[in-house]
């Protein structure tokens, strides 16, 4: 062939991940929006707990000890890939192995500088977790907490409200058992943690525990002693780690057609909760007296009363004039609840009542952290009566603005088609 003759052009057919691509991005070239599935990097955060505890399995006994989390982690095989770090550490980060789906989840290891017994978790340590992601959002493509057992489901559905605009994966994980145990919960609680975070996007606060992910803000710790001790009652879990991990995602918040567009989206934090929230449970042996002396708490903003069966309270006109005097002439918000661990939405079930809200299926920990967001937000009282019951972030199956009701599926099919093209990138 001679030197001016033109040399041929080879066209590069197209593969099933550039097709998918293009009907996902619709040709537009979004791509900054699904690289987060091709090399996801992730912050592990150990925030309180036994999950790097060592000593008697005794809380008395144990200590952590500060780096130990990652000199275990590097030393499981199935959490790092020991050679491949060592000659592609990244910033101090692990690597795991690669998975059944071909890919690798790099992760970087932080603790925070006082480790405690979760018992001890306060709403500034939770505020301090959520500034934590804050700070680190646009760095990090996912994020996995290790938690404390004892107040998992207060961090988990607290940080559900804190994290607004909320578009990537926050896992929740903990332990009964640590790791420094030769038979422990830990190691598989973590590993389906960063597996989950690694590989898909899921853009709500979730808790992992014991091969099945739920949404953080509709659990409640059931049992003391069990491995199983987190379960969510009213909804069902959205992964589940078996053979395969299904993932339910018909379930999952749509956030709407901005996480699919070229538009950057930022991680905002909610104004600070108000806490001058109370929760009392209503029980034969409480009298009007004792509800009368709660409501003259100093600052008392709402007082959240767990009450019978569906939200209802003893038929007495006097328990009821303490409770209308206490919302018209103190400003208190009362919210009635059920002490019932399960139930499901009844059509045309009255949310209000004489400006009481009763709201039966949603959890104490959702209730609480609910009104403190609202409050927060610096709503009066007339507005929030009308917003709590609003379904907001998954915590309730509200017929008014019920995230699972009646909207579009284009959003939930675009989030699943991003996910299965974690599969397809490596192709």
């Amino acid at each position: 062939m001679s030197s001016d003759t033109e040399s041929p052009i080879f066209r590069r057919r197209e593969s099933r991940r550039d097709s998918t691509l293009s009907q996902i991005t619709g040709g537009s070239g979004a791509n900054q929006n699904l690289q987060v599935l091709n090399d996801r990097k992730v912050l592990l955060l150990y925030a309180s707990g036994a999950t790097a505890a060592e000593g008697e399995l005794n809380e008395n006994h144990m200590t952590v000890v500060k780096g130990r989390l990652e000199q275990r982690m590097k030393h499981i095989s199935f959490l790092c890939d020991l050679e491949y770090t060592q000659y592609h550490n990244q910033d101090g980060c692990l690597t795991t192995p690669v998975s059944e789906y071909g890919r690798r989840t790099v992760y970087k290891v932080m603790e925070l500088d006082q480790i405690t017994n979760s018992r001890q978790t306060s709403y500034s340590d939770i505020r301090h977790i959520a500034e934590i992601i804050k700070e680190n959002y646009e760095k990090f493509s996912a994020f996995v907490i290790l938690s404390g057992i004892a107040t998992i489901t207060y961090l988990g559905t607290n940080l559900s409200f804190m994290l607004e605009n909320l578009q990537k994966t926050v896992v929740i994980t903990g332990s009964l058992i640590p790791l420094s145990f030769m038979r422990n919960d830990a190691f598989q609680n973590i590993l389906d943690s960063l597996i989950l975070a690694g590989h898909f996007l899921i853009p709500e606060v979730l808790i992992v525990m014991d091969h099945k992910a739920y949404r953080a803000n509709r659990c409640r710790q059931l049992k003391c002693d069990s491995l199983d001790c987190v379960e969510s009652p009213n909804f069902p879990n959205l992964v589940e780690f078996g053979i395969n991990i299904d993932i339910k995602w018909h379930l999952v918040l749509r956030r709407g057609e901005q996480m699919f567009s070229n538009e950057e989206s930022t991680l905002e934090l909610s104004p600070q909760f108000v806490t001058d929230v109370i929760i009392v449970k209503i029980t034969p042996f409480t009298t009007v007296e004792h509800i009368k002396h709660i409501f003259n708490t100093p600052n008392l903003r709402c007082c959240i009363l767990e009450c019978y069966h569906f939200g209802e309270m003893p038929h007495s006109q006097e328990f009821y004039n303490a409770l209308l005097h206490a919302q018209s002439q103190q400003g208190i918000i009362l919210i009635q609840i059920s002490q019932c661990i399960k139930g499901q939405p009844i059509k045309n079930f009255k949310k209000i009542m004489n400006g009481i809200i009763v709201q039966y299926d949603i959890t104490p920990e959702s209730a609480l952290a609910k009104i403190g967001y609202l409050l927060g937000k610096g709503y009066n009282n007339q507005e929030i009566i009308e917003k709590f019951p609003q379904n907001l972030q998954g915590e309730t199956e509200s017929d008014k603005n019920n995230i699972l009701s009646k909207l579009s599926q284009k959003p939930y099919k675009k989030l699943q088609e991003m996910n299965k093209l974690a599969k397809i990138w490596i192709l």
